[in-house]
């Protein structure tokens, strides 16, 4: 458990270092499924939508969804908890946001939870998410289903219904050196972050995310148009109405490839 601390705090300090890393624009109106890659259509995408803002009116909290092609050479996770932070999802002072994460071509998905979610929403249960709700889905290229899964399966665990099979899950604590070995990794990446003028390097050199204005964005396998045009809704759905209420969070979440 101390590592597991360990690990999360180092983790908080790498993403204050990553200030160069753009991340995609603030969909302004701000919206919950943020489909940059187009995997779902615009029917899938509103119903969705409205899902996740019917639920955000219920309770408060914010999941939400955003797929890109790539990362690039950044970490999942790095690049989920700095939409959450960046973006303000979840409200000030409950830090209740959550973010779906999805890099197309990666095959990668990550859920990053903000400090108000970690204890409904605990790491094993993000996982078991992926493991049972997403990966099936997305295997078949099922995208909205697996979404639709998933997201259900967060909105029960955060009421406390959750009943995920956990026959595969590992009760053992075998990864305890994995942990060990990521925070090492981390602070060697902190400290070249600090070197380089607290900008990223990867292993193609700086930040493939240097642009922090409009136009394109290279998300290391590809690009996408972020001049979008408002009257296009095919991939941004309906919704709108409401804004991300500031919230935060420190690493938390889980994930997973398919």
């Amino acid at each position: 458990m101390k590592l597991k601390s360990l690990f999360l705090l180092c983790f908080a300090l790498l993403a204050k270092c990553l200030v160069a890393q753009n991340i995609p624009n603030r969909p302004s109106p701000a919206r919950t499924v943020n489909d940059l890659v187009g995997v779902m259509n615009s029917g899938e995408t509103q119903q969705l939508e409205q899902k996740l803002k019917s639920y955000m009116d219920s309770t408060s909290t914010q999941i939400v969804v955003v797929t890109v092609k790539s990362v690039g050479d950044y970490a999942m996770e790095e690049v989920a908890l700095k939409i959450l932070r960046d973006w303000g999802v979840g409200q000030k002072g409950k830090d209740n946001g959550i973010v779906l994460l999805c890099a197309i071509e990666d095959r990668k998905i990550y859920i990053s939870t903000g400090y108000g979610m970690e204890g409904v929403l605990p790491d094993m249960i993000c996982k078991r998410i992926i493991d049972q709700d997403i990966k099936p889905a997305f295997r078949q290229k099922a995208y909205y289903q697996g979404f639709d899964d998933a997201t259900t399966s967060i909105i029960q665990a955060a009421r406390g219904e959750y009943q995920g099979d956990d026959s595969n899950q590992n009760a053992g604590g075998g990864d305890g050196l994995f942990i060990i070995l990521m925070v090492l990794f981390i602070l060697f990446i902190i400290y070249r972050a600090n070197r380089n003028g607290n900008t990223m390097v990867s292993r193609r050199g700086h930040s493939p995310w240097n642009n922090s204005g409009g136009g394109w964005i290279n998300t290391g396998g590809g690009y996408y148009d972020n001049r979008r045009n408002d009257n296009d809704n095919d991939n941004w759905g309906g919704g709108g109405g409401f804004d991300f209420g500031g919230g935060s969070g420190g690493g938390g979440g889980a994930g997973g490839d398919w």
